[in-house]
């Protein structure tokens, strides 16, 4: 199964998503790696439409993941295993 790079808080109305590029080939994926692209982890709120920027990656996906209605978890940017973090 592939990790999602959007995940939606419904209790809160806000969405969790980078800007990490649908692929669906492997030379694709292989050449993205080798770009050295920037990914934003943002969250948005469909309410008041501010957008926050959480975290950034070098061609890493986050895999958001709601996992209360104040707590996001996501990939490490910068390592391995996930981070989680309050959002208010």
């Amino acid at each position: 199964m592939t990790e999602s790079e959007f995940d939606i808080n419904p209790r809160k109305e806000i969405i969790a998503f980078s800007n990490y590029p649908a692929m669906f080939d492997v030379d694709s994926v292989k050449e993205y790696e080798q770009s050295g692209a920037k990914v934003i982890l943002i969250v948005y709120d469909l309410k008041t439409k501010v957008q926050q920027q959480i975290a950034t990656s070098k061609t890493k996906k986050f895999g958001p993941k709601w996992v209360d209605e104040n707590t996001l978890e996501y990939n490490n940017p910068s390592g391995t295993g996930r981070i989680t973090k309050q959002i208010h």
